[in-house]
C-alpha cells in the first residue's frame, strides 16, 4: 500500500480505480432500492440492533433479549459481533435499514481495495489489479450473498479473505517483518464468520503446503507465521474463549443431526447441474421445495477463463494465475455427488453445510487469473481503456436485468414485498418466527423452537401452591415476586445459557438449566426474584485480553514504521553527507 502511496505513477492509477470502485458500489446500492431482504435479512437485523441496544454494557456483555418470543438468544456467544461495532454506533443516530445500506457499501468498497491490493502485490500491474479486484467484488456469487441470501457474516469474509491472502503472500515472499498483516485479516476474519475462518485455514495450510521450499529456505517464515498465529488468538480472545466455554457448558441444535436438518452431503448435486449452475440458475428445479439452493459463479468469471489461451508468455506470473484457475476449479468439484463427503476426514467439515461456500474462493481466483490475461492481451493503453469500458457497462447491465438466465441480482429477488425505514424489525419473519435463522444456538434440551411460543411468558413451578406475581421483564432483567408454603424450584422464560445470575431480596441463588433448556432456580423461601444475565469471568478476561493485545499490536506497529522512516532518513542523510565531502575532496 506504501507502494502505491510513494509512487506518483501507481497514486493516480489507484485513485481511477478507486473512483470507478465507488461508482459502481453506488449503483449498486441505488438500483437495488426498493430494498427486499434476503433468506438471513432479519436474523442479521437483530443481530445488529441487539448491538445497538447494548453498547454501552461492561464488557459488551449481553443476550437478544427481545428475541425467541423474549426467552434471549445467544447469538453473540456463537456469531461474532466484533465488526458490527462500528455500525452499531452509527444505528444509535440513525434508522436501522439505512445502517444496513452504509454497510453493504462499505464492504463492497473494502472488497475493492483488498483484492486491488493482492492482486497489484503479486502482478504489480495496474490494469490487472482493477480488472480482477472489479470482477471479483461485483461478482454474482458474492451479489447472491449481498441480497438474496442476505449472508451478511460471509459477504463481509468475502472482502477479508483478499487480506489474509495478501498476509500470507507476504510471509511467503520473504516480507516476514509484515507478519501483523495476516494477524490483523485474519483475526477480522474470525471476528466476522467462524465458517469462512475454518476454510480458510484450510486454504492456508494448503498453500503453505505447496510452498514448503520457500519455508524450509528461510526458517524465519515459518516462525513469523507461527507468531501471526499466536497473535491472532490472542486477539480473537474475546470470542473465541467465550463460545468454547458456552460449547463445554451444554450443546445446542448445531450439534444434533436430527435437529440441524441442513448437512452437507444434501447439498451435492451431479456432474451436469453443477456445469449449468455455475454459469447460471437452471429453471427446472423448486428452490424452497427441495432446500437446495445452489449459487452461480456466472459467465463474467467462467467465460474469460478461455483467454489464457491468447496469452503466450512463460512468465512465473502465467503459473499463478493459471494455479488460481486450478484451485478454483477444484472448488467446483466438491460440489458434485461423487465427493466423498461422508468419509473421514471430510466429513469433519460437515459443519460448513454448503460446499459451494467454496465458490467465494473460486471467484476471486478465477478473477485474479482473468485480470491478468487480460492485461496479457490487451497491451496498449488505448486498449485498456476500450477494454475497462466495455467491461464497466457490462457490470451495469448485470445489475438492471431482469431475465432469470442472465443470473442478475435484480432478478433474484426473494419476497414480493419492499421493507423501509418504518417497517419493524423485530416482528416476525417468513424465515423462523423469531429472528432466529436456523436456530442453531437453541439449547438441545429445549424440545422445539416453537415451545417458546406455546409455552407462553410465565414461570412455571413444581409446586401448585406457589404464587408468581408482579412479573416484568425490562431491559434484560427478569422479576416477580414469589410467595411459597414449602420450597420449590421454578422454570423461567428464559433460555438457558452459561452466565445467568438470580437473586431473591438481594441473596444470590444458584441457577441451572431445566430439562427443556431453560432457566431453572430454586426458592426455599417468599420474596422478590431478580434474573439476569451476568456473563462470566472468561468472558471479562478475554475482552481486556483482546482489547490489551489490540493495543500493544497498535503500538507494535507504530513503532516499527517510526523505525523505518528513521532508517530511511538516517541513511538519506549520510549519502548526503558522503556526497558533499565527495565534491569539496574532488
Amino acid at each position: 500500500m506504501m507502494y502505491i502511496f510513494n509512487n506518483e505513477k501507481w497514486k493516480k492509477t489507484f485513485f481511477i480505480f478507486l473512483t470507478a470502485l465507488i461508482v459502481l458500489s453506488t449503483v449498486m446500492i441505488i438500483l437495488y432500492i426498493p430494498f427486499v431482504p434476503g433468506h438471513d435479512f432479519y436474523f442479521h437485523c437483530r443481530r445488529l440492533q441487539a448491538l445497538i441496544d447494548n453498547l454501552g454494557n461492561p464488557f459488551l456483555i449481553y443476550l437478544d433479549y427481545d428475541a425467541a418470543n423474549g426467552y434471549g438468544y445467544f447469538t453473540k456467544a456463537f456469531y461474532p459481533d466484533v465488526i458490527l461495532i462500528p455500525f452499531a454506533i452509527l444505528g444509535k443516530f440513525i434508522p436501522l435499514i439505512y445502517v444496513y445500506f452504509i454497510m453493504l457499501f462499505s464492504i463492497t468498497v473494502l472488497c475493492g481495495i483488498s483484492s486491488y491490493l493482492l492482486v497489484n502485490y503479486i502482478f504489480k500491474i495496474f490494469f490487472a489489479a482493477a480488472a480482477s479486484s472489479l470482477l471479483y467484488t461485483f461478482s454474482v456469487y458474492r451479489f447472491i450473498d449481498l441480497y438474496e441470501r442476505a449472508a451478511l457474516g460471509e459477504s463481509i469474509s468475502l472482502s477479508l479473505i483478499p487480506l489474509v491472502f495478501l498476509g500470507l503472500c507476504l510471509i511467503i515472499k520473504g516480507n516476514y517483518k509484515k507478519w501483523y498483516v495476516l494477524a490483523i485479516a485474519y483475526s477480522l476474519l474470525i471476528f466476522t464468520h467462524l465458517i469462512s475462518s475454518v476454510l480458510m485455514f484450510v486454504a492456508v495450510i494448503i498453500l503453505l503446503a505447496v510452498n514448503y521450499k520457500s519455508l524450509i529456505k528461510e526458517p524465519k517464515r515459518l516462525v513469523y507465521l507461527i507468531l501471526a498465529g499466536i497473535v491472532t488468538i490472542v486477539i480473537t480472545s474475546y470470542y473465541l474463549f467465550p463460545m468454547l466455554e458456552q460449547m463445554a457448558s451444554d450443546t445446542f441444535y448445531y450439534e444434533d443431526k436430527s435437529r440441524h436438518s441442513v448437512r452437507i452431503t444434501d447439498m451435492v448435486f451431479n456432474f451436469s447441474y453443477v456445469l449449468r449452475s455455475v454459469i447460471t440458475f437452471p429453471k427446472d428445479i423448486d428452490w424452497w421445495a427441495n432446500y437446495r439452493f445452489f449459487p452461480p459463479i456466472g459467465i463474467l468469471l467462467i467465460i474469460p477463463i478461455l483467454l489464457r489461451f491468447f496469452v503466450r508468455n512463460k512468465s512465473e506470473q502465467l503459473k499463478y494465475a493459471d494455479t488460481g484457475v486450478t484451485i478454483g476449479l477444484i472448488c467446483i468439484t466438491l460440489s458434485f455427488d461423487i465427493f466423498p463427503w461422508d468419509a473421514f476426514p471430510f466429513r469433519l467439515l460437515d459443519f460448513i453445510q454448503f460446499p459451494w461456500r467454496l465458490f467465494g474462493f473460486s471467484s476471486l481466483f478465477f478473477a485474479i487469473a482473468t485480470g491478468y490475461y487480460l492485461s496479457q492481451i490487451l497491451k496498449t493503453t488505448k486498449k485498456q481503456l476500450i477494454g475497462s469500458v466495455v467491461v464497466f457497462v457490462i457490470f451495469v447491465f448485470t445489475y438492471t436485468i431482469v431475465d432469470d438466465n442472465a443470473y442478475s441480482y435484480s432478478g433474484r429477488r426473494c419476497f414480493n414485498f419492499t421493507i423501509g425505514k418504518e417497517t419493524p424489525l423485530r416482528e416476525q419473519s417468513l424465515f423462523g418466527h423469531f429472528h432466529y435463522a436456523g436456530g442453531e444456538y437453541f439449547p438441545t434440551k429445549l424440545p422445539s423452537p416453537d415451545y417458546v411460543w406455546s409455552r407462553g411468558d410465565t414461570v412455571k413451578s413444581k409446586n401448585a401452591a406457589t404464587s408468581i406475581s408482579e412479573f416484568s421483564k425490562n431491559k434484560g432483567i427478569t422479576s416477580f415476586d414469589v410467595d411459597i408454603h414449602i420450597p420449590d424450584r421454578l422454570e423461567l422464560p428464559l433460555l438457558y445459557y452459561k452466565g445467568y445470575m438470580a437473586e431473591i431480596d438481594g441473596k444470590r441463588i444458584p441457577v441451572s438449566e431445566s430439562p427443556k433448556g431453560l432457566v431453572q432456580i430454586p426458592v426455599e423461601k417468599q420474596g422478590h426474584v431478580k434474573v439476569w444475565y451476568n456473563g462470566t469471568i472468561i468472558q471479562r478476561i478475554s475482552y481486556c485480553v483482546s482489547i490489551i493485545s489490540i493495543i500493544l499490536l497498535c503500538l507494535y506497529i507504530f513503532r516499527e514504521s517510526f523505525q523505518k522512516k528513521f532508517r530511511i532518513l538516517y541513511i538519506s542523510r549520510c549519502r548526503r553527507v558522503s556526497q558533499t565531502e565527495s565534491y569539496f575532496k574532488g
